[in-house]
C-alpha cells in the first residue's frame, strides 16, 4: 500500500550547502575569467562581432555567470539556518578521490594553457591529451599514445581546416 503522506524534500545538509555555493563561485570565477580572455580575441569578419571567435565564448561566460549566481542566490534562500563550516568540508574534501583527482586535471589543464602559446601547440597538445590519458588509465600504453596521436591530429590539423582557424 501506498502510504498517502506527501513526500517531502530532503533538506540539504551543510556540506552540501557548501558544496553548491564553492562550485557556484568557481563557476562564476571561470566564467569572469572566459569573458575577460574573451574581449581579448580579434576579429575580421565581415559580419562583425557576432561571427568573430569571441563571441561564442563571451555568450557562454554570460551564460555561465547568471546560473551560477541564481545557484548561489537559490541555495541561500533555501539554506537560511544551514551550517557552512569550510574547515570541516575542505577536510571531507581532502580525504575523496575523486576531489584529489579533480584536482589534479584542473592543475594540469591549467599548466597547458599556460604552455600553449610558448611551446609548439602540437608537442604541448601531445603530451597533454598523453598525460591526461595516462592519468585517467585509458588504457594499456599503446591505447594511450594511439588516443593522443589521433586527438592531436584532430585538434591540430582537422578541426583549424575544417573551421578555416588558425593554431594558437
Amino acid at each position: 500500500m501506498k502510504d498517502n503522506q506527501p513526500n517531502e524534500q530532503m533538506k540539504p545538509s551543510g556540506h552540501e550547502t557548501l558544496s553548491d555555493i564553492l562550485a557556484a563561485c568557481f563557476f562564476l570565477l571561470f566564467a569572469i575569467l572566459m569573458f575577460i580572455g574573451a574581449t581579448q580575441f580579434t576579429y575580421k569578419s565581415n559580419m562583425g562581432f557576432i561571427t568573430s571567435a569571441g563571441f561564442t565564448p563571451m555568450l557562454l561566460s554570460v551564460l555561465v555567470s547568471v546560473l551560477s549566481v541564481i545557484l548561489i542566490i537559490e541555495t541561500l534562500k533555501k539554506n537560511k539556518s544551514a551550517s557552512l563550516s569550510i574547515s570541516e568540508w575542505f577536510k571531507n574534501a581532502r580525504g575523496d578521490e575523486a576531489v584529489r583527482r579533480s584536482v589534479a586535471l584542473i592543475v594540469m589543464t591549467g599548466i597547458y594553457i599556460v604552455l600553449v602559446g610558448v611551446v609548439n601547440f602540437i608537442l604541448i597538445t601531445f603530451v597533454f591529451l598523453f598525460v591526461i590519458y595516462y592519468y585517467l588509465q585509458v588504457g594499456r600504453l599503446w591505447r594511450v599514445l594511439l588516443y593522443s596521436a589521433m586527438n592531436t591530429v584532430l585538434i591540430a590539423y582537422i578541426v583549424p581546416t575544417v573551421y578555416q582557424m588558425p593554431l594558437p
